[in-house]
């Protein structure tokens, strides 16, 4: 065979590849010729002719315990009830939020649609319902028909039967069935649009609402987790976990869909949590709390690429406290993450680390509605619980923290807070007297309606519940996530945290 031919395979293998890599250069240079100078514009009237404010929050990249804080703003003034944006846009795809200010910040039309650049959307509203017209219409209306399902999750009286049962295969079936039939229509309602979207707004919809389903469920297996005691209904929950989820759909998504939603990374990150607290249980009892470095060594050795310096900087986002642990471990992960954007973040969380910062000065209501304020506990260490009534992760709370006060009982130089954040006054009445929340010891006190959305819980980024804060004799913060006192090993280090606190100086 002459030489030539027997290179032709290789000569063939070259050209393909130097295909695909000016494929891949031609599509990246699209993209940005699409994103040079291109916009979003949503327009619209409210049934109101008075004037008030309208904000949009633009989200270059969406993080959960972020969103806040990422987000581009921008305000504007309606005129006889019509308004206007016209922003540039900071992806191909990203998300945005609308609030009508005037009306309460509850007052949402649009709460984290994904929107693509070139967009020019306006929207009609009255009262509460809201009509959609332009370019990108149909994508906004297909998210805004999904978002008015409510999700049929178990009520607080469903919880409280069930409890019993918690962590055996027909509880775990249950959960997993209301959570299933719930998204099945949701995905429903999204394949109606199907062919009035453009493919990737499809595609990455669908992402979304997947990544939605699996956050709800691997969130209720660390919920169950938590409330597992033995070891048999700890190995029938760990079975039917692995079962379900380790050979199903949730990492045959291309990165790319799974990098750009709002939901499908923090789907693996509580994957990721929940494998990484099944090595660690033993016998229903975790050995050990789970450290950044657990999380961190998960994702590099399982992951890689964009979604891998996403995955680390969720975790970096939700467990970094800017202790010399956490500073190695930021040092040792951070030169794996080269997006521009994540690396910022990274770079904000070690400058804004809560560790040795000031603690929020709060302002609460106890029992009796006097106001309670960081400012009366002066030269005293304080340990905060953050909970509200009816949250299946919060019931061993007083559980686990009466062999902590009782430790301390006899130094009045530590105090016990425990903080509420249930909207309603009565819930959180009605949870003091269930009693497996808080104990008598403990300053009881309540977040006047505001739940997660008053400033303290905001301020440490408290999204779910049971929190607890450990606060210095200095009112600085000595750890903003010291994980719950669930055995001895456990409370042994909990005390270690109180005592420097009790022991920090000025």
């Amino acid at each position: 065979m002459p030489y030539t031919d027997q290179k032709k395979p290789i000569v063939f293998l070259y050209v393909a590849l130097l295909v695909l890599g000016c494929t891949a250069v031609g599509r990246a240079q699209r993209v940005q010729d699409t994103l040079a100078g291109s916009r979003i514009v949503i327009a619209g009237h409210q049934d109101s002719s008075a004037e008030g404010t309208i904000e949009l929050k633009v989200y270059p990249w969406y993080f959960e315990r972020r969103n806040d804080v990422d987000a581009i703003i921008y305000d504007t003034t309606t005129v006889h009830g019509n308004y206007r944006f016209a922003v540039p846009a900071p992806n191909e795809y990203c998300y945005v939020s609308l609030f009508f200010k005037d009306r309460g910040d509850k007052f949402t039309p649009v709460y984290q649609y994904l929107v693509a650049a070139g967009d020019s959307v306006f929207i009609s509203s009255k009262g509460a319902q809201f009509a959609f017209s332009g370019r990108g219409a149909a994508a906004m209306q297909c998210q805004y028909e999904a978002g008015l399902m409510n999700y049929n999750a178990l009520t607080r009286q469903e919880i409280g039967d069930l409890q019993p049962y918690v962590g055996t295969y027909w509880f775990t079936q249950t959960v997993a069935r209301k959570t299933d039939a719930f998204y099945a229509q949701k995905l429903a309602v999204i394949g109606r649009y199907r062919d009035s979207l453009p493919a990737r707004m499809y595609r990455q919809l669908v992402v979304d609402c997947n990544g939605q389903k699996l956050l709800s469920r691997f969130n209720g297996y660390d919920m169950i987790l938590s409330l597992v005691r033995d070891s048999a209904n700890l190995a029938t929950t760990s079975r039917y976990y692995r079962d379900s989820f380790l050979h199903t759909d949730y990492a045959l998504y291309p990165p790319e869909l799974m990098v750009a939603s709002r939901t499908y990374a923090d789907a693996l990150a509580a994957k990721i949590i929940l494998d990484i607290k099944l090595r660690l249980n033993h016998y229903g009892q975790l050995t050990r709390q789970p450290a950044l470095a657990d999380y961190c060594a998960y994702i590099r050795a399982h992951y890689t690429g964009l979604l891998r310096q996403k995955l680390l900087t969720i975790c970096f986002i939700r467990y970094f406290e800017g202790t010399a642990q956490d500073l190695a471990v930021l040092q040792q992960y951070a030169p794996l993450v080269h997006q521009a954007y994540f690396r910022t973040i990274l770079q904000q969380l070690q400058q804004a680390k809560l560790a040795g910062k000031p603690a929020f000065p709060f302002e609460l209501t106890d029992t009796a509605g006097n106001t309670v304020t960081l400012r009366q506990f002066k030269n005293k260490a304080l340990v905060m619980a953050f909970w509200f009534r009816g949250c299946p992760s919060c019931y061993h709370l007083e559980e686990y923290m009466q062999p902590v006060r009782e430790h301390y009982r006899n130094n009045p130089d530590v105090v016990f807070i425990s903080v509420n954040v249930d909207e309603d006054r009565q819930e959180w009445l009605a949870g003091l007297h269930d009693g497996i929340y808080s104990g008598k010891e403990e300053i009881n006190v309540y977040t006047g309606g505001r739940g997660v959305n008053h400033p303290l819980p905001r301020f440490y980024q408290y999204q779910s519940m049971p929190q607890l804060l450990i606060i210095d004799r200095q009112h600085r913060v000595v750890s903003a996530r010291p994980g719950a006192p669930a055995n001895k090993d456990l409370q042994a280090a909990f005390i270690q945290l109180v005592d420097k606190g009790l022991h920090a100086s000025p």
